[in-house]
């Protein structure tokens, strides 16, 4: 289990004193440990109870902090979608798949998480079989994303290979359904309010500093420094993944729906940034059912 730090930590004396006081690691450990503005684990401890006990005394102690079970970042059912594009309303958004366009009301976003995909960086897909073959479900399976205590249909989608071996990605989460919305800008139709631009990262941050000032949401640009990202290899285990399946996280409803193989090759899947842009979505969901405060964007 992960004890973690939010981003309303600012590393100011008075808060490096009450870790100390709590955690009983040394301020050298914990200015390592924590960045200021972003998901960090200040302790691993193996019993949940344990985790979750900690957690709680920090959260008096006035920090955004809560225990998440690291398994979250290889769950077979937060599959990876990636929408053809996406136009943005006043109050939705219309999230185009291959097969068939959600509208998405706005209140449903969750969180986006933008970083970098790395081909280099994988080391298995999520949620493959042993021999190395991936089953995603069509969109017709995936359930659809709807405000809490809506109910949804469902759908899911896959695209092309690439052929980088690296390239500029945000993850679009949502606060009902656990699939994500990967946009890919290098075959991906912006909405014509973003400039035409032949810098693609410039491009998707545009984009997605549009998306998160219409929905309220806050962006996270933390990999490259998040203690976080250093545990997101988690060992190969089974579907049923026990505590990672928990109240405040809702999963996809995908029956006994027929699946199909991905048209998008296993080398597309970087195991760092998927279960960085997992765990962080997760520990948002368990934020907002915490009701702690948020940072707002960054």
């Amino acid at each position: 289990m992960l004890v973690l730090v939010g981003p309303n930590y600012t590393a100011t004396q008075p808060e490096l004193d009450a870790l100390v006081r709590v955690t009983g690691l040394m301020v050298y450990d914990i200015r390592t440990r924590l960045r200021p503005g972003a998901w960090s684990v200040v302790r691993v401890l193996a019993e949940k109870q344990q985790a979750e006990s900690l957690a709680a005394t920090l959260r008096a102690e006035g920090f955004e902090a809560l225990a998440l079970d690291s398994s979250i970042c290889s769950d077979p059912t937060r599959r990876i979608v990636y929408p053809r594009g996406i136009e943005l309303g006043a109050t939705d958004l219309q999230l185009r798949l291959s097969e068939r366009q959600m509208e998405i009301p706005l209140g449903a976003l969750l969180t986006i998480v933008r970083g970098e995909v790395q081909v280099a960086r994988l080391t298995r897909p999520t949620g493959s079989a042993s021999t190395g073959s991936i089953h995603v479900p069509s969109s017709s399976s995936m359930r659809a994303v709807a405000p809490p205590g809506e109910e949804g249909g469902s759908q899911r989608d896959s695209r092309p290979p690439p052929m980088a071996d690296a390239f500029p990605a945000a993850d679009i989460h949502f606060a009902t359904v656990n699939w994500v919305a990967r946009v890919d800008p290098r075959d991906f139709e912006f909405p014509r309010s973003i400039e035409p631009s032949p810098n693609l990262s410039e491009r998707l941050d545009q984009f997605v500093d549009a998306l998160a000032a219409r929905a309220e949401l806050r962006v996270d640009r933390s990999l490259r420094v998040s203690s976080l990202a250093s545990h997101t290899v988690a060992p190969q285990r089974s579907p049923t993944l026990g505590g990672a399946a928990s109240s405040h996280s809702r999963s996809p409803t995908l029956g006994g729906a027929a699946s199909s193989h991905s048209r998008r090759p296993s080398s597309v899947h970087d195991e760092v940034f998927d279960g960085y842009s997992r765990l962080v979505a997760e520990a948002e969901r368990i934020r907002s059912s915490l009701s702690l405060p948020t940072q707002g964007r960054t």
